[in-house]
């Protein structure tokens, strides 16, 4: 199939990409790839570089085409340089081009004669270029040689027309096209380079928004080509800047309608790098805009339609909105419907329409899958009819550029019809066998889309009558190993991997777990910001949820008795976010410390590694191969496995040669975790669908104890009980009240999710705590995994006249991971013992719309009084600066005020202050506190947080004082009443001071929550309101 270098190519209004002039067959550009996003369903993949969105502006230069005016005279290899409008007019010619078609035998003469001097070197040059051009097009291959020869001539065309030359505009762009050209034939960065660097020249030249807007794309074309030579983020954004400009000075609305298209694919292109929504909201939009332009009757209707249908099913695969999924099946169906027999991108429609129904299949209930049956049989026939688009040689046609996207998309479908409702029987499993084997076999060793291959054949060979497990679980370990491609797919195979081996009990389960850790911690390391780890966290990757692959293989190990293993799991794998931010063991923030030129290097591999193995697979397949220049199948692989080399050489540099990193990047041995008990038992309960158990960590000759929860009983009870709480708190939730009314309902929840949580988890801890001599009354740590952090274990009991509770038993507390306790105590070692204590207090004012507060005053003069050294910070005075400030000075802080947590952006959970100024939870984690000692968070949701996307984070206010530095916090699960803060202050200080200001330790805070808290009880105050206090750290 011929390329054709388009007029949208070469021409004033470059495309991202783009397609063959009116008349001509379309450039096909390998674009039949099964996928159109970054975060991609399970299953799929990309291959020869694709992506089927790169594909999606091809057909835009028909426009063009008609709305550019060719020269009146024929250039030919003898023709001068067209003359009148300068560059613009030269770029409209470049496709002219009517000489022989022997081109190197002419681009060689063209070439000799301006060596000879006998055609001055502007004049010829052109020519030249429309020659290389035609070339593309029609052989789909440029001559290296004459190519190299040709951009030398453009270096030295430049050289000859300094600034003040009339013609320098036309020199540069001469010069720049031919560098674009070149890089097409070679690959070499150089050639990228010198045409990004003539295309600036020239926007600086431009005179008028005509030349500039064509300038501008021409130029976010070139850097679009480097983007994915390179995968430099400043490449990328200065194209979106550079097409966002030309956007605004677009006027006619078909020329608007291909910026806006290129524009949708850049914003597309970098949402699948950085994974930023707002990206991906601007594609979209950008695509309906062209929509609007290209209405029915318009040739790349089905081009708009096609674009945006793929957006909306990436944004579906991110935020699961229906109506996302629901519009782009029809948008789908009618860009198939103008796409008819013989249409060159017929299999393109085919591909992706078949992939949105198996999707959309995928997400539907049981009953509802068994009802809808015709559509992952009508996916399966579209596939089918795509690879019959698509043949080989097998079929007696030479080898279709896009047979092996057609190949694995058709082995998913089939694969998934089996899986869910048994189509086609052992027929389609072989079938689907047959087709995956091929596609392996056509892909060189090492190629990204080798591991969703692998992995579909993974799962084939285990639904055979007669289950191959070595060899499927072979292929999933030589997809995990894979190490040139993307992280998260390999990722996801490894999570696949440990399913599949745990439910045939294959020897290999414990390999696949360990893998799955570390490619997971390799994931996060590579996305440079909390958020983007947290969204990452939040974001569903495959079937098996990765949320809970550190509590299900921890119950592996406890299964197999490798209890010691078990907490290391459960500390590698956990609160990843906080590790980034701050914390105990978070290997690259040590690492700078010791050594920040070797974790500088280090931080920006992992993220080059990652970047190309991201954009590989979601928009490669661009300008380069769609214009025409040869495509040259693997010309990165080098490249990518030289980084892959090169940052395992980093790694082992880093644990060789630095001292104390030994363990870099491996999981905190066991023997230091087990610190974290000095104080006293810590109980690590751990949930999983697998079974559910307890961990008593103690140190010593028997440092782990093992006390099995659920005894046979559904392990789901657990995670009903922890969902029946977070309900529950939903319900309740809200600002600190100043009026709390006793609600029958809510007294009976709160007991009864006390009493489940005694039955079914405290209960059976406590008898062995009781059993390994644990003193009553002693101080126990809780720290509980997944969604069990939502409940109130501290709290927990019988609740009957005649048996004691939690509370009566152990004086509890909590504590995120083992390492935050273990610094706690470090941070206690050194923190003051002559402290001061500084008050917030936001009593709120008439303008509020939050709930007055009319006992915070009275609780900060309780405080006071009891500690009278330090600052207050009330009523006007709290501001968020002020607070930041003082908070440096003080060891001790109390807040009293309002306090919101935000589920869906956990970094903006705040504490509200003066005038509704917000103190974030972002802000706490970057202040600066070097004397912190207590802190009293005397106000709604400081310790609430969300397990329902990222269960293992604890992303909370609490946690972030605790982080930051507090070596003990006192917070609250859900809503306080604003008249329990007084009384709780007074029996809280009162028991904590009672030896006077120089002789307070700190390790009592928890202890004078606790008979603070019977106060409360005693004075028949319902459990709903004193339950909520809880006590972290030390």
């Amino acid at each position: 199939m011929n390329h054709q270098i388009s007029i949208t190519d070469c021409s004033p209004t470059p495309a991202l990409s783009s397609t063959g002039d009116v008349g001509q067959e379309p450039n096909s550009i390998n674009a039949a790839n099964t996928t159109t996003t970054g975060a991609r369903a399970e299953g799929q993949y990309r291959t020869f570089e694709d992506d089927v969105e790169a594909f999606a502006s091809l057909m835009m230069d028909h426009e063009l085409t008609e709305s550019i005016t060719r020269p009146t005279s024929s250039l030919s290899m003898g023709s001068q340089q067209p003359a009148g409008n300068g560059w613009l007019q030269a770029a409209a010619a470049l496709t002219a081009y009517d000489g022989g078609q022997n081109f190197n035998a002419e681009i060689t003469s063209r070439l000799q004669a301006i060596d000879l001097g006998r055609i001055d070197r502007l004049s010829g040059l052109f020519p030249v270029l429309q020659a290389l051009v035609a070339q593309a097009n029609q052989e789909n291959v440029v001559d290296i040689a004459l190519a190299t020869r040709t951009r030398r001539h453009g270096a030295k065309l430049v050289q000859s027309c300094p600034p003040d030359h009339p013609r320098r505009s036309e020199a540069l762009f001469v010069s720049a096209a031919i560098g674009r050209i070149s890089y097409s034939a070679s690959r070499d960065v150089a050639d990228l380079n010198e045409a990004v660097t003539y295309l600036r020249a020239l926007l600086k030249t431009c005179s008028n928004n005509s030349e500039r807007v064509e300038c501008l794309e021409w130029l976010a074309r070139a850097l679009f080509d480097r983007f994915h030579l390179q995968r430099s983020m400043d490449d990328l954004n200065d194209a979106c800047d550079h097409l966002v400009e030309a956007l605004g000075l677009r006027v006619d609305d078909s020329r608007r309608a291909i910026t806006l298209t290129n524009l949708g694919f850049a914003c597309s292109t970098r949402f699948d790098m950085v994974g930023r929504m707002s990206d991906l909201q601007k594609a979209i939009d950008y695509h309906r805009q062209a929509l609007l332009i290209r209405q029915e009757e318009h040739r790349d209707h089905s081009l708009s339609l096609y674009l945006l249908a793929n957006d909306l099913v990436k944004r579906f695969e991110q935020m699961k909105e229906a109506d996302d999924l629901e519009a782009a099946l029809n948008y789908h169906h009618e860009a198939l419907s103008l796409r008819p027999d013989g249409h060159p991108l017929r299999h393109l429609s085919l591909i992706s329409l078949g992939r949105t129904m198996v999707i959309h299949f995928q997400h539907l209930g049981r009953e509802e899958q068994a009802a809808h049956s015709d559509d992952i049989e009508q996916a399966i026939t579209h596939h089918r009819e795509a690879l019959s688009l698509c043949p080989g040689p097998q079929d007696g046609h030479p080898e279709h550029e896009d047979r092996v996207s057609c190949l694995s998309t058709l082995v998913f479908s089939l694969r998934i019809g089996f899986e869910k409702l048994g189509l086609g029987g052992t027929d389609s499993v072989l079938e689907a066998a047959d087709h995956g084997s091929e596609a392996e076999r056509l892909l060189p060793e090492g190629h990204p889309s080798l591991v969703g291959i692998r992995k579909d054949l993974a799962f084939l060979h285990l639904y055979l009558q007669e289950p191959d497990l070595d060899r499927a679980f072979h292929l999933f370990r030589r997809a995990v190993d894979q190490e040139t491609a993307s992280a998260k797919e390999r990722l996801s195979a490894a999570v696949e991997w440990a399913a599949c081996a745990r439910l045939y009990e294959h020897p290999s389960t414990k390999e696949a777990y360990s893998k799955a850790m570390a490619v997971l911690h390799r994931c996060l390391i590579a996305y440079s910001t909390v958020d983007s780890q947290h969204e990452f966290l939040a974001r569903p990757l495959t079937r098996v949820d990765y949320a809970t692959l550190a509590s299900d293989a921890a119950s592996f190990a406890i299964q197999e008795g490798r209890l010691a293993d078990a907490i290391e799991i459960l500390e590698q794998g956990r609160t990843f976010v906080w590790s980034r931010m701050r914390g105990y063991r978070h290997p690259l923030a040590q690492l700078r410390a010791a050594d920040s030129s070797r974790a500088d290097d280090f931080e920006r591999l992992s993220g080059e590694v990652e970047r190309f193995a991201v954009t590989f697979e979601s928009t490669s397949r661009t300008m380069e191969s769609v214009v025409g220049f040869p495509r040259v199948l693997n010309a990165r692989f080098p490249l990518r496995r030289d980084l892959a080399d090169h940052w395992r050489t980093k790694l082992e540099d880093i644990r060789d040669n630095v001292p104390g990193f030994r363990d870099f990047l491996r999981p905190l041995p066991f023997v230091d975790l087990c610190d974290a008990a000095a104080g006293g038992p810590v109980i690590v309960v751990n949930w999983s669908k697998y079974g559910s158990d307890a961990l008593i960590l103690r140190g010593g000759v028997d440092p782990v104890v093992r006390v099995p929860l659920e005894e046979g009983a559904d392990a789901l009870v657990l995670r009903q009980v922890a969902i029946g709480s977070q309900a529950y708190v939903s319900e309740f939730r809200a600002a600190r009240i100043s009026i709390v009314r006793r609600r029958p309902r809510t007294y009976e929840t709160t007991l009864g999710i006390l009493k489940d949580a005694w039955k079914l988890i405290v209960h059976p801890v406590v008898e062995q705590l009781l059993a390994q001599g644990i003193h009553e009354m002693s101080r126990i740590w809780w720290c509980p995994t997944g969604a069990l952090a939502a409940l109130p274990l501290h709290a927990a009991g019988p609740y009957f006249e005649s048996e004691s509770n939690l509370p009566d038993l152990f004086i509890s507390s909590y504590t995120p991971t083992l390492s935050a306790l273990i610094t706690a105590r470090e941070t206690l070692m050194n923190s003051s013992h002559d402290p001061n204590l500084l008050l917030v207090g936001a009593p709120g004012t008439a303008e509020n719309p939050y709930a007055n507060l009319p006992h915070v005053e009275h609780e900060c003069k309780i405080a006071r009084s009891w500690l009278p050294r330090g600052n207050d910070l009330i009523g006007s005075a709290a501001t968020r600066e002020a607070v930041l400030t003082a908070l440096r000075s003080h060891s001790w802080v109390h807040f009293a005020c309002h306090a919101l947590h935000s589920r869906t952006q956990p970094f903006n959970s705040s504490f509200v202050l003066h005038k509704n100024e917000l103190l974030s939870l972002r802000n706490f984690m970057t202040a600066h506190t070097p004397n912190a000692g207590l802190a009293f968070l005397s106000a709604c949701d400081s310790a609430a947080a969300d397990t329902s996307t990222t269960p293992d984070e604890v992303l909370h206010l609490a946690a972030a004082v605790q982080f930051s530095g507090f070596c003990s916090v006192v917070a609250t699960l859900w809503t306080m009443a604003d008249n329990d803060g007084p009384s709780l202050a007074q029996e809280f200080y009162s028991f904590l001071l009672r030896h006077g200001v120089g002789q307070v330790n700190l390790t009592d805070s928890a202890e004078a929550l606790n008979r603070a808290v019977k106060v409360l009880i005693r004075a028949r105050v319902p459990p709903e309101r004193w339950v909520s206090f809880i006590h972290m750290g030390v």
